[in-house]
Parts: structure tokens; sequence; C-alpha cells
């Protein structure tokens, strides 16, 4: 008798063993939160331009990596207990439950870097925006208040994160550009310039968190938006948005037309649009939501159009230069899909 009642005594109680199993939940949850917000921190550390376009790709990899790292450690560091009680035992399979899921983070997190880097490599890649608050968010990152000894303007990064795109009467007759952040100006220089097309090609010093694709592949009636500084957005702040329709494609036969008198370059192309554009836009990008379309060129009023290309203002109608006679004029890449 009294040895039955020994064992019994010994075997382990229901309640016993829900407890030390909700403990080892417990535990591994906690020490899941505290490897996680490590993770962020380093994360953060190692990717300090956290605001650029393909950042999420590369937090993401870098969170499922450190996660990784904390978790084997962890791992390696428990295989030396030689006491492996059920709370133990709960946690350690957590521990490889963690594993699993920080390995598909990284997987994710690589997945998207080898995606983007694929795309653009075969040119197929494009900037598509799910919205106008999508689109300010992005461009801005390449985007860029310009200032001259004569005035101001706006440029985009196009290609990469040095080379800028803008209108030729932007920099003009200038003995100093510089990009004139609110946090500090910025020198920039002239690579080259085609003042028929009123495009200009510059090389920034330092570079911008993210840069645009020229795209082929607009049509009339796309919604596009204008991004830029007008009046430089009051010394240079966040750039400004307008929206509107690509109203008009103007190819040369119609250039031509209008301007019998006048030689017209080949490969000039203009697109028109209702988006307000104000003194300042001049050089920013005209975007639909897969692409850089054009090069803001002219307010419908300013005259600097008629200055430039000899076509006469009129009210209500705002003009850019096509992001085809750019990528042709300077051999930039632009995307056709």
């Amino acid at each position: 008798m009294t040895d039955t009642t020994s064992r019994d005594s010994n075997k382990k109680s229901p309640l016993k063993g829900a407890l030390l199993a909700i403990a080892g939940l417990t535990l591994v949850t906690l020490f899941g939160f505290l490897s996680l917000m490590l993770s962020l921190v380093l994360a953060y550390v190692m990717i300090p331009d956290y605001e650029s376009i393909d950042a999420g790709e590369r937090i993401s990899g870098a969170i499922g990596f450190m996660g990784l790292v904390i978790l084997f450690i962890t791992i390696l560091l428990l295989r030396k207990s030689t006491k492996a009680g059920s709370l133990l035992r709960s946690f350690r399979v957590g521990l490889w439950v963690g594993v699993g899921i920080y390995s598909l983070i990284l997987i994710v997190g690589i997945g998207g870097i080898a995606s983007r880097s694929i795309s653009q490599l075969s040119g197929t890649s494009n900037m598509c925006m799910s919205s106008p608050k999508d689109i300010l968010f992005r461009t801005e990152q390449a985007t860029v208040p310009i200032a001259t000894d004569f005035g101001t303007g706006t440029a985009f990064a196009v290609g990469d994160t040095h080379t800028l795109l803008t209108a030729y009467h932007v920099i003009d007759g200038a003995d100093r550009i510089y990009a004139n952040y609110d946090s500090g100006d910025v020198q920039i220089e002239v690579l080259t310039v085609a003042p028929e097309l009123d495009l200009a090609l510059l090389r920034i010093q330092e570079p911008v968190a993210g840069y645009l694709n020229l795209t082929s592949n607009y049509q009339l009636g796309d919604e596009v938006y204008v991004l830029g500084y007008p009046d430089n957005a009051l010394t240079a702040g966040h750039a400004s948005l307008t929206g509107g329709v690509l109203s008009r494609v103007i190819d040369h036969d119609t250039l031509t037309l209008n301007i019998p008198d006048e030689a017209v370059p080949q490969n000039l192309e203009m697109i028109q649009t209702d988006a307000m554009i104000n003194p300042g836009n001049s050089g920013g990008p005209l975007v639909n939501r897969c692409g850089v379309v054009g090069v803001v060129s002219s307010k419908s009023d300013s005259g600097q159009l008629s200055d430039y290309l000899g076509i006469s203002s009129e009210q209500g109608i705002n003009f850019a230069v096509s992001s085809k006679s750019a990528a042709n004029e300077f051999n930039l890449k632009i995307l056709n899909d």
C-alpha cells in the first residue's frame, strides 16, 4: 500500500503539466518579443536610409537574419544544460518555432530584393503606385529642390541616386547650382544640356534617398501628378503634389505644323496636362502610376515654352518634355512595359 501511494505521488498531475505548459508558452512569447525588438533596432542601425524605396525588403531581410542569430546563440547556450524539465523543453520547442518564423521573414526580404534586382536588370520593373499618397512618398524620395544665382526650380534623380534630370531654363546661365534643402545646401554640377529640348542632366554630390524610372507607357486620359517646389515650397520643405490628366501627346509632326518656320528637334515630344504647375515646378517629374512620363517645362501662361520652343502659351494648358525625348537625348534607360 505504501509503495503504491509513493508511486502515485511521483506522478505529475494534469494541473501541474498545464501550468508548466503555460509557463513555457509565456517564456517563449516574452523571449520572442524581446528578440523581435532587438532585431528591429539592429535592422534600423544597419539600414539608416530606411525611407528609401527598397527599405522594406532590406529591413525584412535584416530582421530575419538578426533574429536567427539571436535564436541560434540561445539554442547553443541551452545545449550545455544537462537538465531538461518540462519548462525547458517547452522553451526549446518555442525556439525552433521561432527559427522557422524568422527564416520565413528572411526569405521574404531576400526574395523581394532579388525580385527588384532582376526586374531592374531585365528592364521590366516599374514603380507602379496605388494612390496619390504612395506617389507622393515614393516620388519625393527622388525629387530635389534646385536653386541658382538666378532663381529656383526642381530636379529629380533618374537611373541612380546621383544623376538628376531637370529643365534647362532652370540652370540656364547660372554660375552656381545647388540643392537648397532645409537642412543645408548640396553642390550640383552640370553633366550635359540640351537647350533645344529644354533639358539638362546634372550630378549631385550627395546621393538622394531614391530614384525614379522613366516610362514610355502612357496614354491620353492617364491620371498624372506633378511633384515639385513651387516658390521652393517655402524654403524647400516638403515637395508639393498636384494632379490632373494627360490631355495630349504632341509629336514631332504636330509641332512642325504649329511652328512652320522653326527647326523642331526630331526627337522632341511634348506632354500636355491640366495638372497645375507654378514657377519653381519647372524641371520636376510628371508621373503616372508607373513612372515618369515627362519633365515639367512650362506653365501655360508663363511664356517659357514660347521662349524655348516657339509654342504660344494658352491659359489652362501645361507642358512637359516627354520621357521618350529625355531618354533618347541623354541615353537614359526607359521602361517599355
